[in-house]
């Protein structure tokens, strides 16, 4: 059963650690999707040792992630239909937005607003796993797991405490 972390917003600047159980379970899955706002390269670079990335630049990065990454993003892994985007460009309905920009993706990932959220709409799943090390509005940072199972998509949104 393939397993893909998903992270956003994680404001690392170089040389600041990753939480120690986002460092443990990177080590552990098949792929890493991150909804842009790494912040450093340094944290680009580090989420890239662990397992293949895919990831989006949010409105705060520069330098290597702006160059090379996309505002977008469509994947397909394992058969299904992964659209990214940080979030800082969405406008009105999340749903109505993925299914226009995208063409009916099987999820779609974003973040920006530091707050996670999983919802299924149809045939459309929606994720933001928030943020890991800057949480707005939940008292611990969180992340998301999403596992590719013979019946669809299982997606499940953990919490972490910070690290000080």
């Amino acid at each position: 059963m393939p397993t893909i972390l998903v992270l956003s917003d994680t404001h690392l600047l170089d040389g600041e650690m990753l939480p120690e159980v986002i460092r443990k379970v990177a080590g552990s899955v098949d792929l890493i999707i991150h909804a842009g706002d790494f912040t450093s390269d340094w944290c680009f670079q580090v989420l890239n040792r662990y397992a293949p990335l895919i990831g989006v630049r949010g409105n705060m990065d520069a330098g290597i992630v702006m160059a090379q990454l996309p505002d977008f993003d469509l994947a397909k892994y394992e058969g299904v239909s992964i659209a990214i985007t940080h979030g800082n460009r969405i406008e009105g309905d999340v749903a109505a937005f993925a299914r226009k920009r995208f063409k009916h993706p099987d999820l779609f990932v974003f973040g920006h607003t530091h707050t996670p959220c999983h919802r299924v709409y149809d045939d459309l799943q929606i994720l933001n796993p928030g943020s890991v090390t800057r949480p707005r509005a939940t008292p611990t940072g969180t992340y998301a797991l999403v596992r590719i199972t013979s019946s669809g998509l299982s997606c499940q949104i953990e919490s972490v405490t910070r690290e000080i």
